[in-house]
């Protein structure tokens, strides 16, 4: 398979490096984009935001351009980053609703109902790291894992796998070696 990885980890993280050895190992490609490096913007600009719904007119930054044309010749996508306030770290989140947009992830039919582009996509992961543990995050409602596990793979195709990996700070990344195994 080729393998959309997105690192929203400002540094090396253990669970990154993991990840992309057991993927190759496995035989799959890997398209490592990392946010920080590429210093990927987390905002969206006053013309990205009124273009939105102008499907063809509206990838004006080349930088998500760049990454809606890789997420059309994937076949799987898998999300680092750590969990900051019980969801997504803010470049993370820009990337979704920078990428993830009208004509490159969902279009509508006529009776306004959403219909998935992203229908090759047969794999949907998330590895974080978080300091709190599995119950306060249920408590919190878990944001980043319904985010990424719930919503973007509705743009996906139906039966899609998930995978879902968190990371204690200081756990060794073994747990993403054993999921991705089954990639």
């Amino acid at each position: 398979m080729d393998v959309l990885l997105v690192d929203g980890f400002e540094g090396d993280d253990p669970s990154v490096t993991e990840a992309i050895s057991t993927l190759e190992a496995g035989g799959h490609t890997v398209h490592h984009l990392d946010l920080a490096a590429d210093d990927f913007r987390a905002h969206m600009t006053t013309g990205e935001r009124r273009a939105y719904h102008d499907e063809g007119e509206n990838l004006i930054d080349p930088q998500a351009a760049a990454a809606a044309e890789l997420l059309h010749r994937i076949d799987a996508v898998l999300f680092c980053c750590p969990h900051v306030t019980f969801g997504l770290p803010a470049r993370m989140k820009g990337f979704l609703d920078r990428v993830f947009i009208p004509g490159v992830a969902f279009t509508f039919d006529d009776q306004e109902k959403l219909v998935p582009k992203l229908r090759h996509i047969r794999r949907v992961g998330l590895i974080t790291r978080s300091p709190h543990d599995a119950r306060t995050i249920r408590r919190a409602r878990d944001g980043a894992r319904r985010y990424v596990l719930w919503t973007v793979r509705l743009n996906c195709s139906w039966t899609a796998r998930r995978t879902h990996v968190r990371l204690a700070p200081d756990e060794s990344a073994d747990r993403v070696r054993r999921a991705l195994a089954r990639w």
